[in-house]
């Protein structure tokens, strides 16, 4: 029926400002600022599936100087996420746990791919990955939705370490994060 929400977020007031420049406090104002989003678009009945992302370089076609996420809301769930969560289920009702934790468990006992671990978040490479370069950032805490956790600090300063880290090593690469 055409029903949706498309917002953009205006990371920055400056031109040129980006993920690895921002300070801490502003990474969590940014961050706070999707949670508060996600949830109010949430409370539409119409709404079933909430995405944010970000396009980053020429490559991905921004063309804008200031530094933005977008925030997409729709009525359907899309059909990758749909089966995602449905294999969640699948493998909870057999396993009695979590898949994406058993996930987490295991790269952390095999340190191949892990590239940061702060206690709170972990950051790795995961194996088969769909493109060059992804990159998971996940709680180390059993979590459901982004928009409810509270470790916004840590989260913020993992998030800005990796990107630098991104940046420095590929020579500030175009990107998308979601």
């Amino acid at each position: 029926n055409g029903i949706g929400a498309h917002e953009i977020l205006i990371e920055h007031t400056q031109h040129n400002v980006n993920i690895p420049e921002f300070s801490v406090d502003h990474m969590v104002a940014v961050l706070r600022t999707m949670q508060l989003r996600i949830k109010k678009l949430k409370q539409d009945p119409r709404f079933r599936y909430v995405l944010i992302h970000k396009n980053y370089g020429e490559a991905t076609g921004n063309t804008l100087q200031h530094a933005y996420s977008q925030i997409l809301a729709t009525p359907i769930t899309p059909r990758r996420i749909r089966d995602e969560l449905l294999n969640a289920k699948e493998y909870y009702a057999y396993k009695e746990r979590c898949f994406f934790c058993d996930i987490i468990e295991e790269e952390v006992q095999r340190q191949k791919r892990v590239v940061l671990d702060d206690g709170k978040f972990v950051v790795f490479e995961p194996f088969a990955a769909g493109r060059p370069f992804e990159t998971w950032i996940v709680p180390r805490e059993h979590e459901t939705f982004f928009e409810n956790n509270d470790n916004l600090q840590a989260l913020s300063e993992t998030f800005i370490t990796i990107m630098s880290k991104i940046k420095k090593l590929l020579n500030d690469p175009s990107y998308l994060i979601t």
